[in-house]
C-alpha cells in the first residue's frame, strides 16, 4: 500500500486523537517466541476498547477475543470490523454465532498440503450437517 511503519503510525495515531480521547497503547509486533508465551495479543487486548490495524491477523484475534476491531486495509476479517477511525466511539460488535461461524469458516482454510491430496479436505468440506 505504499506505506511506512513509522508514517502509518504517526498519521493513524493523529486520527484517533481527532476522533476519541481514549487512551492509545501502540504494541508492536514481538519474536513469535516471546507472541506465544509472554507478550500475547490476548495479554494486550484484556483492557482494550478496541483494536486499530492496517491488514492483519490481529483483527481476527481481538474479534474472535470478544475485542472490536478497526481494519484500514482489506483482510479476512473485514466483514466484522469498522473500517474507519472516525466509528471508534461506535463500534460494531459482532455476536458470538456469527463469531463461532467465522472461525469455523476460517478452520476448514487451514488444511495441510497432504490433507488436500489425500482428499481429506475435500470430503470435509462437502460433508453435509
Amino acid at each position: 500500500y505504499g506505506l511506512e511503519l513509522d508514517q502509518w503510525l504517526t498519521e493513524t495515531v493523529q486520527q484517533i486523537k481527532h476522533f476519541t480521547d481514549r487512551k492509545i497503547v501502540i504494541r508492536s509486533k514481538p519474536a513469535r517466541s516471546d507472541r506465544i508465551t509472554t507478550n500475547t495479543i490476548y495479554s494486550a487486548l484484556d483492557k482494550a476498547h478496541c483494536l486499530v490495524t492496517f491488514n492483519s491477523i490481529a483483527a481476527t484475534e481481538a474479534l474472535l477475543y470478544g475485542i472490536p476491531a478497526i481494519a484500514l486495509a482489506p483482510n479476512a476479517a473485514t466483514l466484522f470490523c469498522n473500517t474507519s477511525i472516525e466509528d471508534i466511539d461506535s463500534l460494531y460488535k459482532p455476536v458470538r454465532d456469527d463469531m463461532e461461524a467465522f472461525a469455523a469458516h476460517l478452520s476448514y482454510a487451514q488444511f495441510t498440503p497432504q490433507e488436500m491430496i489425500s482428499g481429506y479436505a475435500w470430503n470435509v468440506l462437502n460433508e453435509s450437517d
